[in-house]
């Protein structure tokens, strides 16, 4: 195969071209970005952000600005044994798993629903009405494990949000799967 000898001008003219559409496709779609309704942050926020801007754009009846948000002072936390009587008695609390939508799907907690920490806002309104009826209801938040802090997060911003009762079950799914106990999958 011959070589073929490229020259610095044929060089230097791919590189502007280059140039030229990345920096229109960049402002195309920052551009594009401003117009969506679930627009990409252009500057990284921390778990604890997010859910405190969640929480600020689905408001609350008694706190609407940061200045009147309730601190959320202590969460109760639930063992084993407690979770399983909860769990035995149904209308005793709400179930919340906090894992990703793709975990609570491969498996979670008998009659828990999804408020995943990571989609807070679209999971909190598809349950919001059932979590609003039963407001004075008893809340119990988990996630995957002790290393896990979004079942803290969740409960946290529930108790910014007005409800009263909630605690966290810290063993999270990997204590419930353990000890080999009843489990629901997601369609």
């Amino acid at each position: 195969m011959p070589k073929t000898k490229v020259s610095h001008k044929t060089l230097c003219h791919d590189l502007y071209v280059v140039s030229i559409g990345a920096l229109v496709a960049l402002g195309g779609g920052l551009l594009l970005n401003q117009f969506r309704s679930d627009s990409v942050p252009l500057r990284y926020s921390s778990k604890s952000e997010r859910i405190h801007q969640a929480i600020q754009k689905i408001g609350s009846p008694t706190a609407t600005h940061e200045a009147e948000l309730p601190s959320s002072g202590p969460i109760d936390e639930l063992d084993l044994a407690q979770l399983r009587e909860i769990v035995a008695n149904p209308p005793r609390a709400i179930l919340l798993d906090a894992r990703p939508e793709v975990f609570y799907r491969l498996g979670h907690i008998p009659g828990a629903a999804s408020l995943s920490r990571e989609n807070f806002e679209k999971d909190y309104a598809a349950i919001r009405a059932r979590l609003e009826k039963d407001k004075g209801r008893f809340i119990v938040v988990y996630c995957s494990d002790t290393d896990c802090d979004d079942s803290q997060i969740v409960a946290d911003a529930l108790v910014k949000l007005g409800f009263p009762k909630v605690s966290v079950f810290r063993g999270g799914w990997n204590d419930w799967h353990e000890a080999h106990l009843a489990e629901e999958k997601a369609e």
